[in-house]
């Protein structure tokens, strides 16, 4: 380790303009490895288990990102764990990104402090020493990034400010280049894809343009798959796609750093995501959240050569708060191959695909109806007769991992497909071969159905159809009827929605070659008409599993309380699910909630939310059900309330359960709580609502 260097804020426009053309120095590893983990635990007995559970995942060469926070004017080395982390990291082969910080305050990240006006010297002499105590590894770079998104009020004590931003980040860059190690890169904070704040921060502060190695970016692409991107021009909402990163590299590009590369230090998909519904995408769910990343890394970004690292947000969330990103659940083991014992989908996609340092290769692709385009699922596989074996999932994706180079045979077990014309798969060590394989059903499959209301039994007419994975749309006819013809055999999920009712989906729907099946979905009206529409997603808890029963929703502490939150499939209002809490022989009170999107509430504006509710098994007769409205700024902050209870009694028997709220100032979201209070017994909710009262 070379000793560091005074740091004196005068050389700052020096050190900027002699560091800035170094590029990150070369890592000992064969090939370089973009794929990243986000973020591990700092310290704790179970860091081991999360480094074995990352190895696992990225492989030799892959990105480790850590959050070290804490740091003021008066820290003077690295804390012992900090330490600890990185060199396990360096000793799994692996590289490490860490995110430096500030204090956490009340509702808020603190922004550092300044000496005076404009000099942030002792926070970067603090930034300095950390670093400086920091094992390094040689030809391996150690990333440091500056910040969290620093463009959001909740990041910097309440008021974003560009130009206080871009002070600080230029007085750190110059610290740490003043260590004088090339292996030290700086990234800025990335910022929440905020061209406009990049812009500001350029022109207020020019020496700021020059004051990163590397670019950070947190493009999320909400529901979008990753064809829809910007560098393939297929984006109509580029802020959000796997690549809105673009947007910032043009500012960059503007004000003189072209050719900037670049690490997406956050990105990923949330279970219950459907924010672009309206373009005719469907809702995250696990099996479309691991399609998605797992060709967004194998497809695009391992392809883009501007893209060093990619981090999808959040490896393993111990503390509860962001469940629907998590890739490991926090309570798993480890098993003899270093796999998480207890992991989400997208963990074992990612982990399938071969690595650019691994021995040994993958093949992977989609089972395909030529003209159609529609994908085979359900379809078993065999690699060299038996060799391996894999099931096409719903989307018609196969993945074979950890295949010895050299040439390869993949061959088709179903009895209704024929395949047609497969060549051989050529496989090198480090890379996924590739190849969509054409297949044609022996007879066609054909769906149909009937979409009715829950209650009545009456036919519902134009609803909207989408039968996944074959992407098809229809709307029912006049007596709610529909027919989705030529489908090969396989496994279909069918989801129906209408204005003033809660969605329904059927899953798991098995069509074998030539035959014809009937299937039924029963739609329940919301408790309440809305402007606007529903802004809750996962309104009527179709979209979950026995796993995962309140997909988009949580529970008060963010943990899942599988004894008491559970799917419902029997007594339900529409649909075929509802969420079910069992509540305690002890008399207790159990919440979940959901809140609406940044910016979807305005003050002065009157909100309505509803639910129906319903109850079983009461041993004392009785229960109390509840629904809360709340309004909150972006960063969480309750700036009003209303609530409505019942008391629940008959059993079996569905109740409206409807508040209303004028939102005060500063109302930015909107917060639905439902609770159930009660000595035992199983409470029911579904077809939630919430949004602007008609």
């Amino acid at each position: 380790m070379r000793a560091p260097l005074a740091f004196r804020p005068a050389a700052v426009l020096v050190i900027l303009s002699s560091c800035i053309a170094a590029l990150p120095c070369t890592p000992v590893h064969a090939a370089h490895n973009p794929y990243g983990v986000h973020l591990l635990p700092v310290g704790g007995a179970d860091i081991e288990k999360h480094l074995t559970w990352a190895h696992t995942l990225v492989g030799d060469g892959g990105h480790v990102k850590c959050l070290f926070m804490g740091i003021d004017a008066r820290t003077t080395k690295p804390q012992d764990d900090w330490v600890r982390l990185v060199q396990g990291i360096y000793d799994r082969n692996m590289i490490p990104v860490l995110r430096l910080a500030g204090h956490y305050g009340e509702g808020g990240w603190v922004k550092p402090e300044a000496d005076a006006p404009g000099d942030y010297s002792s926070v970067a002499k603090a930034v300095q020493a950390v670093v400086a105590g920091l094992p390094r590894k040689e030809a391996v770079p150690l990333y440091v990034e500056v910040w969290n998104e620093p463009n959001l009020d909740l990041e910097w004590s309440g008021q974003a400010s560009a130009q206080e931003y871009a002070e600080f980040l230029v007085d750190v860059y110059a610290a740490l280049k003043a260590l004088g190690d090339d292996r030290i890169q700086v990234l800025n904070g990335a910022t929440a894809l905020d061209a406009e704040f990049v812009r500001a921060m350029f022109q207020k502060v020019p020496a700021s343009v020059r004051a990163f190695d590397v670019w950070g970016s947190h493009p999320y692409p909400q529901n979008h798959p990753p064809e829809y991107n910007i560098h393939d021009r297929t984006a109509r909402y580029p802020d959000g796609t796997i690549d809105g990163y673009r947007l910032e590299l043009a500012v960059l590009g503007e004000s003189g750093r072209p050719d900037t590369k670049v690490m997406i230090t956050e990105t990923g998909y949330v279970l219950g995501n459907q924010t672009y519904a309206g373009e005719g995408y469907p809702l995250i769910d696990e099996q479309r959240r691991a399609d998605y990343i797992m060709r967004a890394c194998r497809d695009y970004w391992s392809k883009w050569p501007e893209v060093l690292a990619v981090f999808p947000f959040i490896f393993c969330d111990a503390a509860g708060g962001w469940r629907g990103f998590e890739w490991v659940y926090p309570d798993s083991g480890t098993d003899e191959n270093g796999w998480p014992t207890k992991r989400h989908l997208q963990y074992d996609y990612i982990a399938k695909l071969a690595k650019p340092n691994d021995p040994t290769g993958g093949i992977s692709g989609r089972l395909l109806e030529p003209t159609s385009k529609q994908p085979a699922a359900g379809v078993r596989l065999s690699l060299d007769d038996g060799v391996q074996r894999v099931v096409t999932d719903v989307f018609g994706n196969f993945l074979f991992a950890q295949i010895e180079p050299g040439t390869h045979t993949v061959s088709l077990e179903s009895p209704g497909l024929i395949a047609e014309a497969w060549e051989p798969f050529e496989v090198q060590a480090g890379q996924n071969a590739v190849r969509d394989l054409p297949v044609r059903p022996r007879a066609w499959a054909q769906l149909e159905g009937t979409v009715r209301e829950a209650a009545s039994d009456r036919p519902l007419a134009r609803a909207f159809l989408r039968l996944w994975p074959d992407g098809q749309t229809k709307e029912s006819g006049p007596l709610g009827q529909f027919i989705f013809p030529q489908l090969l055999p396989g496994e279909y999920e069918l989801a129906a929605s209408l204005p003033g009712y809660g969605p329904a989906r059927n899953t798991g729907i098995g069509v074998r070659s030539g035959q014809r099946v009937s299937a039924f979905l029963h739609l329940g009206p919301l408790p309440l008409g809305l402007k606007g529409g529903n802004l809750l997603t996962n309104c009527g808890f179709e979209e979950g599993s026995a796993d995962d029963p309140i997909i988009a929703w949580s529970s008060l502490d963010g943990q899942p309380h599988p004894q008491v939150l559970q799917r419902e499939e029997e007594l339900v209002h529409g649909g075929t699910a509802a969420l079910a809490m069992h509540l305690p022989r002890e008399r207790a009170e159990w919440t979940v909630w959901q809140a609406t999107d940044y910016n979807s509430a305005k003050p002065g504006t009157v909100y309505a939310a509803g639910a129906w509710v319903a109850a079983e098994d009461l041993p004392g007769g009785r229960c109390r059900a509840k629904i809360a409205l709340r309004c909150l700024t972006n960063a969480g902050e309750g700036v009003g309330q209303a609530e409505k209870a019942a008391e629940l009694s008959l059993t079996g028997r569905w109740q409206a359960l409807v508040v209303t709220l004028t939102a005060p100032e500063r109302s930015q979201r909107l917060q639905i709580l439902l609770t159930a209070e009660g000595a035992g017994g199983l409470i029911v909710f579904d077809d939630t609502c919430a949004g602007e009262a008609a």
